[in-house]
This record gives structure tokens, C-alpha cells and sequence, in this order.
């Protein structure tokens, strides 16, 4: 239902990666680890997609791996969710725990008679996480018909993925309905929800309740108010928001959210600085708008000021920068 710990250490270690590189994406995973905070961090997962993608040549695998994730390798919110009775209850662990590793989240809503599990991957990483949904929508596909009894010609599928692009495996394209979609979901007839599970098994699922509500309660102690500033600002692909945007969609006031960030030793300017900067990045390594037109998505009005900023910080121009990174292209 998200990017689990498992998912991403398992996948690290199926590719013949570099040993460097392959260090650096089990580092990023290990902050994850489940002795961790379980606070997500957008920046790791960010610089994981980055890092890994060059290596991955053959989206099949990613639907085949999804395929075989079985009970001995997933968490506590895993396990739920092939314990649980019914389709609504599966449906309501997704939504309850899906958020507490990563910044890729899931809810559902009904609509037009079906059942719609919806998934937040923001646009910054659109063109990242297509391996993620491949395994996504393979291990739910796999859970709701050999456990739920649901046929797979009433399960359907929205990717935000071009028709044409060779990263869409053959079996996803078989029962995606709809490409290029902004958001990524996996709907089912409602009269379907209170299918009954065959593996249903009460005292494992309550264990397994048990310890996604313990962890629960770390993440929502640990959790810093800037993470919920970064995740409004995932919703925006152009730029961040202004303070007073963002004030109003936390209900709160910009003289507060200055303050709570200043008790965190950062500001909103900072945050926005490293938002913007990492969108450019990616723009200039997995686009070919004009660096310009990145500068002015990064809210650069005046190119030269936008290339005096980015030297500041990455101690090289744009250009030079994107001819340095254009082996990291997938």
C-alpha cells in the first residue's frame, strides 16, 4: 500500500548495482528502518528513485516481483492487511498505515457505484516511481483475487503513465483502464467490498493491529511540522506555495508556522530554498524544458539571478550540472 521497508531494501538487492551505488541506497533505506522514527522523508526517497532507476532495463520484473511478495516478507501493516476479514477492512488498513514510512500515502472514496483506493504520489516523482507502482498494483491485484475472490476483469487501474512509454509492463497495460492519469487508483465494484478473505486469521490480525497502532503512536510524536509543510509542498510541481497559502490549508497563521518551524532551527524561506532546488534538479536531469524555464518554476524571474543561486549552492552552473547528470537518465 506504500513503499515499505522490505519493498525497498528488496529491490536494492536485484539488480547488479555498483557497490557504491548499491551502499548508498541501502544507507538511505536503513534510515527508514523500523527501529527508526517513521518519519518519512521525501529528500531519501527522492535521491533513492535517482540513484537506482538507471539500473532498472525491464519493467516486467517489477510486476513479476509484486507477484511473489508473500507473508514472510512484509511488516506489521502488511500482515494486517492479508489477515484482515473482509475487502472494507483491507481498505481501512490501507488507509489508516499507509503513511507511516513513507510520504506515499493511500485513502478511498466511493463513487459512481465502485470503491476507488487512491494513492498520493506527488509530480516530483511521476517519472520516479513507476517501479513502485508496478509492484503496487501486482501485489493488490494478487491479494484481491486469490484472497477475495474478486475477478480481475471487475479490478481496474489509473496510472500517471503515458500509453506508449516502454516502462508500462505487459500485465499492467492488460487491466490499466486509464494512462496519463494525475493520481494513481485501484477501484473495485462496491457490492464487492464485503467480500470475505480465505485467509482470514483473527489473532494474527489483532497482533498485527496491535503493533501498526504502537507504531502509529511514535510517528505521530516524532513527526516534525516541517514534514507537513513539505508534503504541501509535493502538491505543487510548479513551486511551493506562499506562507499564507499554506497557512490556510493547515488552518493555522503564517506568524505560527514561523514560529513552530523556528523551534525546529529552520524557516519557511529555508524549506521553500531546498524545495525549489530540488525541483530544479530534477527538472534539469529528467526534462528538456530550458533552463530558463526552470528558474522561472523554481521562481526565478531574472535567469542570471536563478544561475547565480544555483552556483551558490551546487558550486556549478545549471548546464553544467545537467551534462554531469545525464547519465542518471532511466
Amino acid at each position: 500500500m506504500q513503499e515499505p521497508i522490505f519493498l525497498l531494501k528488496s529491490v536494492v538487492n536485484s539488480f547488479a548495482i555498483p557497490e557504491p551505488v548499491q551502499l548508498r541506497c541501502e544507507e538511505l533505506v536503513n534510515t527508514l528502518d523500523i527501529n527508526g522514527s517513521y518519519l518519512s522523508n521525501s529528500k531519501i526517497l527522492f535521491e533513492f528513485y535517482n540513484l537506482l532507476l538507471p539500473y532498472i532495463d525491464d519493467p516486467g520484473w517489477c510486476w513479476r516481483y509484486g507477484e511473489q511478495i508473500d507473508a514472510s516478507d512484509i511488516d506489521s501493516i502488511h500482515l494486517a492487511s492479508i489477515t484482515c476479514e473482509s475487502v472494507s477492512d483491507f481498505l481501512d488498513i490501507c488507509c489508516d498505515y499507509s503513511n507511516l514510512y513513507t510520504t506515499v500515502s493511500s485513502s478511498f472514496k466511493f463513487k459512481n457505484n465502485c470503491y476507488y483506493l487512491k494513492f498520493k504520489i506527488a509530480d516530483i516523482y511521476k517519472n520516479l516511481a513507476w517501479f513502485h507502482i508496478h509492484v503496487i498494483s501486482a501485489y493488490i491485484v494478487k491479494l484481491l483475487t486469490n484472497q477475495f475472490g474478486i475477478n480481475i476483469d471487475n479490478i481496474k487501474i489509473t496510472v500517471p503513465l503515458p500509453k506508449e512509454s516502454n516502462l508500462v509492463a505487459p500485465k499492467l497495460r492488460e487491466i490499466c483502464n486509464h494512462f496519463d492519469h494525475p493520481s494513481f487508483s485501484i477501484s473495485i465494484p462496491a457490492s464487492l467490498s464485503t467480500n470475505k478473505n480465505i485467509k482470514y486469521n483473527a489473532p494474527m490480525l489483532n497482533k498485527a493491529i496491535d503493533d501498526c497502532k504502537t507504531k502509529a503512536a511514535i510517528y505521530n510524536r516524532s513527526e516534525k511540522f516541517s514534514a507537513n509543510i513539505l508534503a504541501i509542498f509535493l502538491e505543487h510541481s510548479d513551486k511551493p506555495p506562499l506562507i499564507e497559502e499554506v497557512a490556510r490549508q493547515l488552518d493555522t497563521s503564517a506568524r505560527n508556522i514561523r514560529k513552530k518551524l523556528a523551534q525546529e532551527n529552520t524557516s519557511f524561506k529555508k524549506l521553500a530554498l531546498d524545495y525549489k532546488f530540488s525541483l530544479s534538479c530534477h527538472f534539469l536531469k529528467h526534462s528538456s524544458l530550458h533552463i530558463d524555464e526552470i528558474g522561472y518554476k523554481a521562481g526565478y524571474s531574472c535567469p542570471s539571478n536563478f544561475r547565480r543561486a544555483f552556483v551558490k549552492i551546487f558550486g556549478m552552473t545549471p548546464s553544467l550540472y545537467r551534462k554531469d547528470h545525464q547519465s542518471e537518465l532511466p
